[in-house]
């Protein structure tokens, strides 16, 4: 690879829009890269027929985000070989469509899709170059308009930490156990505040790394094995791939800290600017 090659992780990259991603960029489509392409098996996913670009290198490397000493072998290998990164990209996600989720199912979401990311940042922003971008993918099942406005308020606290933001998951898994969540102003699916949480956290994420843009995102109802739960989704992977790859490497003038989007979960493009 030539010395001005830009550095990307992915995480998820085994099946739906992580492995679409991965497709798209190996065709050399962002010029020289050096993908990590990461998976709990760590093996390179299925890149299609379309040859990957000479300018592109894509590293299979294993990663199971929700184990603290699986993320921490990851970022002392990239710092390792190459020092630092440009472009993350955390695909890893987990969704179980049930109003009536197992405790272990609820903790597994919280665990992925918050700890799990939160996780994999704070590995990572201290080796993101100046500049470098962090995209989340979320959902719009993370928007604030499906609580209370009292959560709302709560999600949307300037001043918020990590840790109050985790805590409010750990308030919400008490109100499932005593049977009043629904009562309390929470959504009846976990998935929604595990993906709402994910939000806040990109907030803070970007208000105390103004040197990056970090952002998340919903690539919309996607014809993947998660989104496949719902019904039958309108999109293909590759569209959904379309506002992160976008937020990854497209011009977005410098936004950070927001939730992107487009207009309807069926619609095709690269979104844009959305509320919470």
């Amino acid at each position: 690879m030539p010395p001005n090659a830009r550095v990307a992780v992915v995480t998820g990259v085994s099946r739906g829009i992580g492995r679409s991603i991965c497709q798209q960029l190996a065709t050399g489509r962002t010029g020289p890269l050096v993908l990590y392409a990461a998976s709990r098996a760590g093996k390179l996913p299925d890149l299609g027929h379309a040859p990957t670009s000479p300018a592109v290198e894509v590293i299979p490397v294993s990663l199971t985000i929700t184990e603290q000493g699986s993320v921490d072998a990851f970022v002392a290998r990239i710092r390792a070989e190459q020092g630092g990164c440009d472009v993350l990209i955390n695909n890893a996600g987990v969704y179980h469509y049930t109003e009536h989720a197992s405790k272990d199912q609820r903790q597994e979401m919280y665990d992925t899709n918050f700890h799990g990311t939160v996780r994999v940042c704070q590995g990572m922003i201290p080796l993101m170059r100046k500049g470098g971008r962090i995209v989340n993918l979320s959902s719009q099942s993370g928007q604030l308009l499906y609580m209370a406005p009292h959560l709302r308020k709560l999600f949307l606290e300037p001043n918020a930490t990590l840790d109050q933001i985790g805590e409010l998951l750990s308030t919400y898994e008490r109100h499932v156990v005593a049977g009043q969540a629904v009562r309390r102003g929470w959504p009846s699916m976990a998935y929604f505040p595990s993906k709402a949480a994910l939000n806040a956290a990109t907030r803070i994420f970007a208000r105390d790394n103004p040197d990056l843009l970090i952002n998340c995102c919903c690539p919309g109802w996607v014809d993947t094995e998660l989104g496949g739960q719902a019904g039958r989704p309108p999109k293909t992977p590759e569209q959904g791939a379309m506002i992160p790859l976008h937020l990854a490497f497209g011009d977005i003038n410098n936004i950070s800290g927001r939730y992107w989007a487009n207009d309807s979960v069926a619609d095709v493009g690269t979104g844009k600017v959305q509320l919470f």
